[in-house]
């Protein structure tokens, strides 16, 4: 699965954490689009914190709400590979 626009600190804190600093003026030019992509920081967190909960759902309490199954209303931005 791929979420659009993302890169690879879009799945950290820094997603949340490098647009404050940017507003302030502590990010280069381009620097936040650089290291978080251009998905906006809420729906990369939102989809991060669904998708984590639905595999550890899934696979450690037995409860599976098929988030993981196939691609969801509740986050179109994210593509799953094939």
């Amino acid at each position: 699965m791929t979420l659009t626009g993302s890169l690879h600190a879009s799945y950290t804190d820094a997603g949340v954490l490098l647009p404050r600093l940017a507003r302030q003026g502590a990010v280069p030019e381009g620097g936040l689009a650089g290291a978080v992509g251009t998905v906006p920081s809420h729906r990369a967190l939102a989809a991060n914190r669904a998708y984590v909960a639905s595999f550890f759902g899934r696979w450690l309490r037995g409860h599976d709400d098929h988030l993981l199954d196939a691609p969801s209303e509740r986050f179109p931005e994210m593509v799953f590979a094939r």
